[in-house]
């Protein structure tokens, strides 16, 4: 196990890139910090590590339970992803889990995709 974490960010097209490896604890605590900092909609996490997926672990990262998902699980000791969204911003009208994660969302405000 390795007793060093590390974490960096970045600013990209308004949006917000996280890098964060080491302790499984602090990971999820940044990751907390960062969507609610951000105040993020549309957060997209990738190689989770998580072999499922639930929603007290979604509650856990987004803070109360106005969030829905798609995730795609780790396959070994590689991969996972997670795609949240805020439902009382999105609804979901297709989604298609694989090999990858892939979700069309509709705007409630003006209806576009």
């Amino acid at each position: 196990m390795s007793t060093e974490s590390e974490i960096s960010g970045s600013v990209v097209n308004e949006g917000y890139i996280l890098e964060c490896s080491g302790f499984r604890e602090l990971r999820r605590a940044v990751i907390k910090e960062v969507i609610r900092t951000f105040r993020a909609e549309l957060p997209l996490l990738q190689e989770t590590k998580l072999s499922s997926m639930s929603q007290s672990i979604i509650r856990d990262l987004w803070g109360n339970s106005k969030c829905l998902w798609v995730s795609l699980d780790v396959v070994g000791t590689s991969g996972g992803i997670l795609l949240c969204w805020n439902s009382r911003l999105y609804i979901m009208k297709d989604h298609f889990i694989g090999t990858f994660v892939s979700a069309v969302l509709e705007d409630r405000a003006n209806g576009s995709f």
